[in-house]
């Protein structure tokens, strides 16, 4: 491409086009090869200029650059890209797609003042080493998504977010996060299998939804003085975890966070968090009915570590307020295992079918656990009608056998308290309940009065051991 010299927006220099002055490379002919250095004056490389190049086998780019352009090398097979020179723009912005399925460039290093990777930026690409600079901001959504050949990386101090997907579908093996990082995003190493520890530094608030879902993780260590509030739903499902300390600025689990994490044995919230804690918040997912075809949103709730098959003890601590149904549903290994709610407990709720079906063999229910009142206590859950212990809480379904042989409650609580229907159901180990004088009827939203022991004593149904039920 030969542009005339009299054009009054462009120019050309051996097939290569920029705008007037220079100051963007526009168009690169595929029929270029061997090595090639961008002009010096040039700050900006426009979308898609380099894509599905395969003869430029090294680039020389100035630091002066402020703009890669979106899939400005997507698919190309350039080796290498290296940067150069004295003079650095005032920032470099790295476009969506830039990278993206670049089948040769193994290396690169950042210039120190990129300060955004775009979306999808280098996603299915074969990048094997890449130096993130200090300064870097932002890493966008799917950045590194199946970048197959990535195996170990560093964050920068500078990251404050790590983008939704961005590493999922890889084969990430070792990743440093450094203090300065505040989310990881959602599903952002979900599926990276060979990730097997990870260290999250105080500084992070908050790990959403599916963050490390499907990972081999065996370890998982939180900074001392940890500021982590949220840990997101499914964000730890079917992981390898073996044991975990939850830091006690915590004050939300979302729903399925530890689901069918099968080797998982002890698990201990630190004590000392000043807001309340809820186990199993709720998660709204949309998704295409199968019938209707429409779009559709649906809540999951609860099932926080239902089916950790292998779980011996749980330690809660004072400001736990709620768990909501199914937390712990299968759970527990196959000679049981106990929870332990500690010492004035602010627990208030056990949602429906909460330990149903688990080896739980004890519980010590603390005088704190009560009926949410339908509007006053919004706040404590999304349905804003339960039961202090909900339906079949305690239960255990047919062919299973139950291994719960103590319930204790701590009597002198003030608050009315009402045991959903089947609630110790099939518990057949059970000798006898001292219950407390504070159970009383219900009144749900849609009018609906269930009496203190709803269903009477099908609360006990099956348990033909029971030889007594004590009032306090």
């Amino acid at each position: 491409v030969n542009v005339d010299k009299n054009n009054p927006h462009f120019t050309s220099e051996n097939g290569v086009v920029f705008n007037k002055d220079k100051t963007e490379i526009l168009f690169f002919p595929l029929g270029k090869y061997g090595e090639y250095t961008l002009p010096a004056s040039v700050t900006s490389i426009a979308n898609g200029v380099f894509s599905f190049n395969e003869r430029i086998t090294k680039l020389t780019l100035p630091n002066s650059l402020t703009s890669i352009g979106d899939g400005a090398f997507e698919s190309s097979k350039i080796r290498q890209i290296v940067f150069t020179g004295d003079s650095y723009g005032e920032e470099l912005h790295i476009g969506n797609n830039a990278f993206k399925m670049t089948s040769s460039l193994g290396t690169l290093v950042l210039p120190k003042h990129t300060k955004s990777i775009g979306n999808n930026a280098f996603e299915g690409s074969a990048i094997e080493n890449i130096t993130l600079n200090n300064g870097l901001q932002t890493i966008g959504d799917s950045a590194f998504k199946s970048a197959l050949y990535l195996f170990d990386i560093e964050i920068p101090e500078s990251v404050k977010n790590i983008g939704d997907y961005c590493f999922s579908g890889g084969y990430i093996s070792n990743i440093v996060l450094n203090e300065g990082l505040e989310v990881i995003g959602k599903h952002a190493f979900e599926n990276s299998f060979f990730l097997s520890s990870i260290s999250i530094p105080a500084s992070v608030t908050k790990i959403d939804d599916f963050a490390f879902s499907g990972v081999w993780l065996t370890s998982v260590n939180f900074a001392s003085n940890s500021s982590l509030s949220s840990i997101g739903a499914h964000s730890f499902e079917r992981t390898q975890i073996s044991t975990i300390t939850i830091p006690k600025s915590v004050s939300s689990v979302g729903a399925y966070a530890f689901y069918y994490c099968t080797a998982l044995k002890t698990v201990e919230f630190e004590n000392g968090g000043t807001n309340d804690l809820i186990i199993g918040t709720p998660y709204a997912y949309t998704h295409k009915d199968d019938y209707t075809n429409d779009m559709v949103t649906d809540i999951q709730i609860g099932h926080v570590f239902n089916n950790a098959s292998s779980l011996k003890s749980v330690i809660f601590p004072t400001n736990l307020v709620g768990i909501n149904d199914r937390s712990f549903e299968s759970a527990g290994a196959s000679d049981g295992f106990t929870v332990d709610f500690g010492e004035n407990s602010h627990l208030a709720t056990i949602g429906d079918y909460c330990f149903y079906n688990s080896t739980l063999t004890s519980v010590f229910i603390p005088k704190s656990v009560r009926n949410l009142d339908p509007y006053t206590d919004a706040e404590l859950d999304y349905s804003h009608d339960r039961l202090g212990i909900g339906r079949y809480a305690f239960a255990t379904g047919s062919g299973k056998t139950s291994k719960l042989a103590t319930v204790i409650f701590e009597f002198g609580g003030n608050d009315p308290l009402t045991i959903g229907t089947g609630a110790f159901s099939g518990a057949v180990n059970l000798t006898s309940i001292p219950l407390p004088k504070r159970l009383a009827p219900y009144t749900r939203l849609n009018e609906e009065t269930v009496l203190g022991l709803e269903g009477g004593s099908g609360v006990f149904s099956g348990i033909s051991s029971l030889g007594s039920v004590i009032i306090e």
